[in-house]
């Protein structure tokens, strides 16, 4: 079983739930292999996207185990609410399923066998899927080559995708980027010769440069959507800071 991480440690664990249908219970123990492990990274750090999947746990289940009884028992061995974990068959990697956790079906109904790659997601603090920022991140020049090596898309019409939690954010920078003033001071780059580095309290211009580098994008006609991962990240960054200042 694989989970996100930005590390890799040496070794993965042993789990066990083996019953005749039924969960029994699990163990677990430190396991020799060197195949890696994976932690839950900080949803800061995470989305940024670069995140990578690693081996994490080797797991034993009885083939007549239902997927609902596998999630459910994996959901209270990592203490996760239901809400926050998504279990992927990622055996295939060009045909990767999201599990129905109350898919009904017994274990050897799905023809897997051993060895079968199982992805666990564990939601982000800021309500996003690693996943979903991943394929993001992966995405942005597949849609480039939409408007050809020129870039000859139009300009202004780039769109802003949704990080989990972002909808109201995402509201906010389109009505900013569409402030043609602003948006003005901002293509032009004179926003970097306007930064305030020397206070204390601020980010030393890095959201100022965040966003202009945003605006870079959503003016660009490059691409039909882009992600702002970037500016959350770093106003993230300064939330935090405020809070621990405060």
């Amino acid at each position: 079983m694989y989970r996100h991480s930005l590390q890799p440690q040496k070794s993965a664990s042993n789990w066990a739930g083996v019953g005749l249908g039924f969960l029994l219970g699990g163990s677990s123990s430190s396991s020799s292999s060197n195949s890696g492990s994976g932690n839950n990274a900080s949803g800061m750090d995470r989305a940024t996207g670069n995140t990578k999947r690693v081996l994490s746990y080797y797991a034993a289940f009885s083939k007549t185990m239902t997927v609902k009884q596998m999630v459910e028992y994996i959901q209270g061995r990592l203490r996760v609410r239901p809400e926050d974990i998504r279990l992927w068959d990622i055996n295939d990697e060009a045909n990767i399923v999201l599990l129905d956790e109350d898919d009904e079906r017994m274990i050897h109904e799905l023809h897997w066998v051993e060895n079968h790659k199982i992805l666990i997601e564990t939601r982000n603090r800021d309500l996003s899927w690693p996943e979903e920022l991943m394929s993001l991140m992966n995405s942005k020049g597949k849609e480039k080559k939409l408007f050809g090596s020129g870039g000859s898309g139009i300009k202004g019409v780039t769109g802003l995708s949704n990080l989990g939690n972002t909808c109201f954010m995402n509201s906010a920078l389109q009505c900013m980027s569409n402030t043609q003033p602003l948006t003005g001071y901002f293509l032009q780059r004179n926003h970097l010769y306007d930064l305030n580095k020397t206070n204390p309290l601020g980010m030393q211009g890095r959201i100022a440069k965040r966003y202009g580098d945003l605006v870079q994008d959503l003016w660009g006609g490059e691409s039909w959507n882009v992600a702002p991962l970037r500016i959350r990240v770093c106003v993230c960054m300064h939330v935090c800071l405020s809070v621990c200042l405060s």
